[in-house]
């Protein structure tokens, strides 16, 4: 073998090699970049989380304060139906919810969006009906119910 073969050979080698070691190196650094990168997208989605959660309860334990001060539901002077207080629901507890509506769960969504068509209805046919009444009120109840147990089962907050 004459030199410039030698000299060509041992260059190839030293390119393969270096292009080796770099390829190598250049893997596990941006391995590592991406499980880093991928952690700190955790926490901040963790994170998140936790707000859009205290949001929540925060509107949560507001609806529970205007339910114990207001008498959305009450019992009329004839003492057969109870009746809800439409105004009141529209003006204290609808602004609230829907101010985090898509935070909200499909069941809560569901029964907040079956209020809002029963009483579409009731100024369409500009009545309310005992059924209509007997619905919004088992809507209201429910949506009570489940702001309770949400807030109950939170262990986030425990003194």
């Amino acid at each position: 073998m004459n030199n410039l073969t030698v000299t060509v050979i041992v260059s190839l080698l030293s390119t393969i090699i270096g292009g080796g070691i770099s390829f190598t190196t250049q893997y596990f650094t941006i391995s590592s970049q991406l499980k880093q990168d991928d952690k700190r997208q955790r926490e901040l989605l963790e994170k998140e989380i936790k707000k859009e959660k205290k949001e929540l309860l925060i509107i949560f334990s507001e609806i529970l304060r205007i339910d114990g001060e207001v008498n959305i539901i009450t019992e009329p002077s004839n003492k057969k139906d109870w009746e809800i207080n439409i105004d009141c629901f529209f003006k204290k507890y609808r602004p609230l919810l829907y101010s985090k509506f898509h935070l909200l769960n499909k069941d809560f969504k569901k029964i907040m969006r079956s209020i809002d068509n029963t009483v579409a209805n009731a100024n369409h046919n500009e009545e309310l009906t005992t059924y209509d009444n007997k619905m919004l009120i088992q809507g209201y109840k429910e949506l009570i119910q489940i702001i309770e147990k949400l807030l109950y089962e939170d262990d986030s907050n425990v003194i």
